[in-house]
């Protein structure tokens, strides 16, 4: 390797002073002998030496901060070794630089001082440093507890959060794994959630977990995410487990509540629904107990073919009400035969629309041709009935009913493509009202479930259409439409598909 001379000194502080790294001389006592314009300029100083007075006294730093420099510059002087350090030079009580500050020893018993501006990067590290303290303080303060784990699954940092819950400290886990830790398998747990986040690039619902805390068992969300350096390269895992145990406990105390409210009101609405039973049973045992004492006196042929004929229709109103209660369990007493859904349903409508209000009306999209299923004619109707007079009700006997009966090889509910199935008849009917309270959806078809007011019914209609159809194989679903409005879908086994 080729030497070269070193360069003069004349040169090397030259360049020093073109990169702003001020230079000076002093005596031990640090008095200022010689200084260069860049050591001036960093010190707010006069280009002339003040005589007399140390160069670390000449700023604006307060007494205390003076004498602090000077017992490190005593020292300096008597163990006869270089200085370093980093000078908090007060241009101004608030305004601070920081120089980098070296101390060096000459043979005649001078010192050589430089100072370099290195306010920036103090500043810089100083925010970092600050940064990373806030957040630090944020890991511990998280109310989410979390564990940075390595890629063999041992824990390099956790906050507080569960340590505290356990009644232990953070420390006390750092170097186990998970499992080690809580056992149920944490560890192989934690991997195969960073994997599947890895294969799929999707945060998933998490883990639920209980753990044993110091308090009882505590029901836990965990997560796990894999974390990577700046090339890419998996290095870390992180975990976060969030403590739902007070969200579960609410959770099930409002279940609870809520399963006790709707059991009030099936006491409730069980109680109208037999009171008006009983009224509708006695509104017809009356004229028959009425005409059956009519025989047994000195009735005529003819009227005693009446009064039969009016016994006879009572027992049948009578056994119609009685079939309409065993349909609440899906018990309908009626044998299903193949019978013409499109006539069945013209018949139906055109009475309702005999019936109908002012305002009210129903449009009708059916087949051109007989639908063949098999049913029962008079729970047909009564599906019919129910399912219209719901849809008036729910705008107030004002607006369009739609109802529509079709084929469907396409887009069958779950239940229907479980069993094979690849077609059946759809019976639709919307209307234009409210649409359907997403509190009671999922109960909609159970029996005293209701939303009308008290006196308006009991909560039995859409149960009864769903006794019906499960008793023919088939099936009802409820939606609330897009705009507005509610849609009621019967679904029928066809019959190809028996």
């Amino acid at each position: 390797m080729t030497s070269h001379p070193a360069p003069p000194a004349e040169k090397v502080l030259e360049v020093m002073e073109q990169a702003g790294i001020g230079h000076a001389l002093t005596d031990p006592q640090g008095v200022i002998l010689y200084q260069s314009e860049a050591f001036s300029r960093l010190g707010g100083l006069s280009s002339t030496p003040i005589a007399g007075i140390p160069w670390f006294r000449l700023d604006n730093a307060s007494e205390e901060r003076k004498d602090m420099r000077a017992l490190v510059w005593q020292q300096f002087i008597s163990r006869k070794v270089p200085w370093h350090g980093i000078v908090h030079w007060h241009i101004t009580e608030e305004k601070i630089h920081f120089y980098e500050g070296t101390g060096t020893h000459l043979d005649d018993g001078s010192i050589v001082v430089v100072l370099n501006d290195r306010t920036s990067k103090v500043l810089a590290d100083k925010k970092v440093e600050d940064t990373i303290s806030f957040y630090s303080q944020v890991l511990r303060d998280l109310p989410i507890a979390l564990a940075v784990t390595d890629l063999e699954g041992r824990v390099t940092y956790m906050n507080d959060f569960l340590p505290e819950r356990l009644d232990l400290t953070a420390n006390s886990f750092v170097g186990k794994t998970l499992s080690d830790s809580f056992g149920n398998g944490l560890t192989e747990l934690a991997e195969r959630e960073a994997q599947n986040f890895m294969r799929y690039k999707d945060y998933n619902e998490g883990v639920t977990l209980e753990l044993q805390q110091k308090d009882g068992v505590g029901t836990w969300l965990a997560f796990a995410r894999p974390l990577f350096d700046a090339k890419g390269e998996r290095v870390a895992t992180l975990n976060l487990a969030i403590d739902r145990s007070e969200s579960h406990r609410l959770r099930e105390e409002h279940a609870r509540l809520t399963e006790a409210m709707y059991e009030a009101q099936k006491i409730s609405a069980l109680n109208d629904f037999a009171g008006n039973l009983a009224h509708e049973l006695s509104n017809i045992l009356h004229p028959v107990a009425f005409y059956a004492r009519k025989l047994t006196g000195d009735a005529t042929r003819e009227q005693c073919t009446e009064y039969s004929q009016k016994i006879n229709k009572g027992v049948m109103t009578a056994g119609q009400i009685l079939r309409r209660t065993l349909s609440l369990a899906g018990r309908s007493t009626d044998s299903p035969e193949p019978c013409d859904l499109r006539a069945i349903l013209e018949e139906t409508l055109s009475s309702a629309r005999d019936l109908a209000p002012n305002g009210l009306e129903y449009e009708a999209h059916l087949p051109t041709t007989p639908m063949l299923a098999a049913v029962s004619r008079s729970g047909f109707s009564q599906i019919l009935l129910n399912l219209l007079n719901n849809a008036a009700e729910a705008m107030n006997y004002a607006g369009t009913v739609t109802i529509s009966l079709d084929h469907v090889s396409e887009n069958l509910p779950g239940a229907f493509a479980d069993k094979g199935m690849t077609e059946a008849i759809c019976l639709r009917i919307e209307d234009e009202g409210p649409g359907i309270d997403p509190a009671i959806i999922d109960r909609l078809f159970e029996a005293f479930v209701t939303t009308k007011t008290p006196g308006r019914g009991v909560g039995l209609g859409l149960s009864v259409v769903k006794g019906l159809a499960t008793s023919w194989g088939g099936l009802v679903t409820a939606t609330s439409l897009p705009e507005k409005g509610a849609a009621f879908s019967v679904w029928i086994p066809s019959p190809s598909m028996e």
